[in-house]
């Protein structure tokens, strides 16, 4: 994740869904938050996919691990990172993100969650406000198209 220092309350709040142990890469576009200093992998300005795959690559993913990468303002309505790891695992499902609900800050209708649907089969994903890849798929998506400083389109691609 890169994050904002005025969004650490966000970001704190995500992070303590992830169970002790699990290893989380910061990087801090303004200044290191001292809750997130001890994940806080660097700082300073840049792209959004450069940061991500600059963390990315900074040491190798653990085998098994799940990636996840999220906005800084991103929070969850219903659920969280573990139910949404368990329900991946349960469908099959490689690469996912949870619905968006219609409060928020949403591209296209089709990205907004369903009343009464746990989960949906599409061939869509946005990159973002948050997206979750299995320890397998994350390794085709690897590294991120760094063509768009915010990573706009990569859907497409």
């Amino acid at each position: 994740m890169v994050y904002r220092r005025k969004n650490v309350d966000i970001v704190t709040t995500l992070l303590a869904q992830l169970d002790d142990g699990i290893e989380t890469r910061l990087w801090a576009l303004d200044e290191v938050d001292d809750r997130l200093e001890g994940r806080t992998m660097g700082s300073g300005p840049g792209a959004r996919f450069s940061l991500i795959n600059h963390l990315y690559n900074s040491k190798p993913v653990s085998d098994g691990a799940w990636v996840v990468v999220a906005d800084d303002d991103v929070y969850f309505l219903n659920g969280d990172l573990r139910t949404m790891i368990q329900v991946m695992k349960q469908t099959g499902f490689a690469f996912a993100q949870p619905g968006q609900s219609t409060l928020g800050w949403w591209t296209d209708m089709f990205s907004v969650s369903r009343p009464f649907v746990l989960a949906r089969d599409t061939n869509f994903v946005d990159q973002g406000p948050l997206f979750l890849a299995d320890p397998d798929f994350f390794q085709l998506m690897f590294p991120l198209p760094e063509s768009d400083d915010m990573g706009w389109g990569v859907e497409a691609e």
